[in-house]
């Protein structure tokens, strides 16, 4: 039985949406530092900055953040180890190494090699989603209080997006 993605068309992405989308990324990066800078130099100068939340919190602090994705649990014993046996590696372009996960995760779930995204995180995923929705002329309908990756990436790439407020239960009704 085929998954949707299999019949899913291949995403034609031009290398000036993804430029566009990786700036943003970048740019919505280097400006949570700069805020998180600021306000650590506002502090220094003792001036009160409270009510400016800082783009990178106390990791010691017992909270978990949930918004961040943020494992409760940590790394295991495992991934830890794989991880440090990597650390010499890290100054290398994980493209062959991509290349051989690739053809194992197609493998395993019987498609072809080209169907398969690695990516560090669900950014590239979620932008090229909004970059295939713009492509074919989709419109994007969402709630109010949702991740707002993709409805701003769609946004930014010319999409038609419809945002639906909570109903009086502060529900979904989409």
């Amino acid at each position: 039985m085929k998954s949707d993605i299999q019949n899913m068309p291949p995403v034609d992405s031009s290398r000036r949406k993804w430029l566009k989308a990786v700036g943003l990324g970048a740019g919505a990066t280097a400006l949570a530092a700069c805020v998180d800078s600021g306000v650590k130099e506002l502090n220094a100068a003792g001036m009160k900055t409270e009510h400016f939340p800082s783009a990178t919190p106390n990791l010691n602090d017992g909270l978990i953040r949930l918004s961040s994705n943020e494992n409760a649990f940590g790394p295991s014993a495992k991934a830890v180890e794989a991880m440090q046996g990597e650390l010499y590696n890290l100054c290398r372009y994980a493209d062959p190494t991509t290349s051989v996960l690739k053809e194992k995760i197609a493998k395993q779930e019987g498609v072809s090699v080209d169907q398969i995204v690695v990516t560090n995180g669900s950014s590239p995923i979620l932008f090229g989603y909004a970059d295939w929705i713009t492509q074919n002329g989709g419109k994007l309908v969402t709630s109010m209080a949702t991740y707002e990756g993709v409805p701003r990436g769609a946004e930014f790439m010319g999409a038609d997006v419809t945002y639906v407020p909570l109903d009086a239960n502060m529900d979904f009704d989409l």
